[in-house]
């Protein structure tokens, strides 16, 4: 009974180190060049935008990488809106992406401010993803919020290309269409 004991040990224990070993390599693989393009860190602001890479924490494989606009445009007398993109890099590759858009509305009569954020995540073509769960609802709800802000939003996958190397794809496809 005892031999069995420690053969069962030593498997899970030996399951447990590759898995952390697996998760290491592909952590440093897959995030350490966003890093390094971020000039070694893991956030960096720079003109009007934000760049932030989120490694993934033990045991997941899932991490994130963030573009925001720094700038907020007043649409109303003390109503701002801003947008950023959150990416998430796909095991196999890939990435996928939800555009968020945050809408502050300020009541000076009771001195108080609110703020929104919508998010939809968004297929190949940056539209919106309606394979996704609630995007429509979503979306159609905040349809003037998010339609008004896609300039934004594309300004955001081009930053992402430019700081990261990624997303180009659908950049070229839409040249392309042009």
């Amino acid at each position: 009974m005892k031999k069995s004991v420690k053969v069962i040990l030593i498997g899970v224990v030996s399951v447990l180190i590759a898995y952390a070993t697996i998760w290491s390599i592909y952590v440093v693989i897959r995030y350490q060049p966003f890093v390094k393009a971020l000039e070694g860190q893991s956030y960096l602001e720079e003109d009007r935008y934000a760049y932030y890479v989120k490694r993934p924490t033990f045991p997941s494989f899932t991490g994130n990488l963030t573009i925001s606009d720094n700038r907020k445009t007043t649409i109303d007398e003390g109503d701002d809106i801003y947008s950023y993109l959150i990416i998430w890099p796909r095991f196999f590759g890939g990435y996928g992406v939800a555009a968020n858009v945050g809408k502050t509305t300020v009541d000076y009569d009771i001195r108080h401010s609110h703020t929104d954020v919508y998010g939809i995540m968004l297929d190949e073509n940056r539209k919106p993803d309606y394979s996704v769960p609630k995007v429509y609802e979503i979306y159609t709800e905040n349809k003037e919020l998010f339609d008004s802000n896609m300039d934004r939003i594309d300004n955001l996958y081009e930053k992402a290309y430019e700081k990261w190397n990624i997303l180009g794809d659908v950049l070229e496809t839409e040249d392309a269409e042009l």
